[in-house]
């Protein structure tokens, strides 16, 4: 089973939203600190929001907020 989690960054004039999934036992936490770490360790972080691709400057980020949102199964 999958958890589905949309991250809102609060840029200084905007706001982006992302997607992403992860394991059934993955929490709000766990994905908080993955994009904290990924924003720590770079100047730019690209972002999948509605099918597309966009660059932010991490310098411009103010605020991460991580909401989850399903848990779903895939069938093979």
């Amino acid at each position: 089973m999958l958890k589905e989690f949309s991250i809102c960054y609060t840029l200084e004039a905007d706001v982006k939203w992302e997607k992403i999934t992860g394991q059934s036992d993955t929490n709000a936490n766990d994905i908080l600190q993955q994009v904290l770490q990924r924003v720590a360790n770079s100047t730019t972080y690209t972002v999948k929001s509605n099918e597309e691709y966009e660059t932010i400057h991490t310098s411009s980020i103010r605020y991460v907020r991580i909401f989850e949102n399903h848990t779903y199964e895939i069938a093979y």
